[in-house]
C-alpha cells in the first residue's frame, strides 16, 4: 500500500478505501471510518499543485473549451492540419443546414 518513498499508490488507496467503506457499511465498526479518513488525508497530502499544468490550462483555456465536445473525426481534422476555426465553422454549418 505504501511504497519505499512513503507514498500511497493511487489504485491501492482506492481499493483500500472501497474495502474499508464496505466493512463500515456492513459492520458499523468505527475503526473502518478512521481508516477511510486516514487514507483520504494521505491522498490529500500527495496532491500538489503543478504550476506548469496550471499555466498551460490558463494559457489554453479557450482552446480547451472549444475542443472538449469534438468528435474523434473533428480531433483528427485538427491533428492533420485543419485549423480550429475551420473545424468549428464546419461543425456549426452542418448543425445549421444538416449533415
Amino acid at each position: 500500500l505504501i511504497d519505499k518513498n512513503n507514498r500511497v499508490g493511487h489504485l491501492d488507496a482506492l481499493v483500500a478505501k472501497a474495502y474499508f467503506q464496505s466493512m463500515l457499511d456492513h459492520t458499523g465498526y468505527p475503526l473502518c471510518n478512521q481508516m477511510i479518513e486516514k487514507i483520504a488525508a494521505i491522498e490529500k497530502g500527495q496532491i500538489g499543485a503543478n504550476p506548469r499544468m496550471q499555466q498551460f490550462i490558463l494559457d489554453n483555456k479557450e482552446y480547451l473549451e472549444t475542443v472538449k465536445g469534438f468528435t474523434s473525426k473533428e480531433y483528427d481534422k485538427v491533428n492533420t492540419g485543419t485549423t480550429l476555426e475551420e473545424v468549428v465553422f464546419e461543425r456549426n454549418f452542418l448543425r445549421k443546414f444538416g449533415s
